[in-house]
């Protein structure tokens, strides 16, 4: 779905369990890529200014302590029950990936650059280590790329003879990130302090160039397809029902 499009569905849906743009606030988690910043933009429109938990790859790398410094820096208000200050909260979490002018995974043009680019480039270079053998070790020069790989690694199981494609370790990604997300949601939010609501899924980019202009760029779309969407209000669990549909051109390819 066009992330535009999708994040306004999510902005209108949440609205109906209490969450507006003055009384919480956003976590978001994208790679650390400029064509990213888009999707932040949209956010910060829709939900107000928000805190970045993003990482290399969209791995979510600031830790309960960066947790906790956003949740302080929420909003406070009165619950509609008992009266008590609660604060609210709302977690995005995008790894992402390009689709080409000619539909190839992982291609990107980019502004003032002749030949293709990619993306997302940590993901691809994880796919190449992936399929080349590579251990899963860490690095202390690198500690966000050789994490990542780490915990893709755990999620993706390579046949003999068969490559992975980079769909399959864009998911994988999605999958570490969303596990990390809930894993650090469950040791810093208290339910009964605070409401909250998880959005994830991976953020599609394309884009083609302008006949005659090799060096510009008309970025014509870019897409969200959705994952994890759910809010916990007064400690009860609601899915998020926004409507996207199974297929909408390169959205559907992931």
């Amino acid at each position: 779905m066009q992330e535009e499009a999708f994040l306004k569905a999510v902005a209108v849906e949440l609205a109906k369990l209490g969450f507006r743009k003055d009384n919480g606030i956003a976590l978001v988690n994208t790679c650390r890529d400029e064509v990213c910043r888009p999707v932040v933009s949209i956010i910060d429109r829709e939900f107000g200014l928000s805190f970045n938990i993003s990482g290399l790859g969209g791995l979510v790398n600031c830790g309960k302590v960066g947790f906790k410094a956003a949740m302080s820096h929420s909003p406070e208000f009165p619950c509609d029950v008992d009266g008590n200050l609660k604060e609210r909260y709302i977690f995005f979490a995008f790894p992402h990936v390009s689709i080409g002018e000619s539909g190839e995974v992982g291609s990107l043009l980019r502004r003032g650059r002749g030949k293709p680019s990619s993306a997302c480039g940590a993901l691809i270079a994880i796919n190449n280590d992936i399929n080349g053998g590579a251990a899963p070790s860490m690095d202390s020069d690198d500690p966000e790329y050789t994490l990542l790989r780490k915990k893709i690694m755990t999620k993706v199981s390579k046949s003999p003879g068969a490559d992975l494609s980079l769909v399959q370790v864009t998911k994988a990604a999605l999958a570490a990130i969303n596990e990390d997300l809930e894993k650090l949601i469950s040791l810093t939010v208290d339910p009964a302090t605070a409401d909250y609501a998880v959005i994830t899924g991976v953020q599609i980019h394309s884009g083609d160039q302008i006949p005659g202009q090799p060096f510009r760029i008309e970025r014509t779309c870019d897409y969200i397809a959705p994952d994890q969407m759910y809010a916990v209000v007064r400690g009860q669990k609601y899915a998020l029902q926004v409507q996207t549909p199974k297929s909408q051109g390169v959205a559907a390819m992931v």
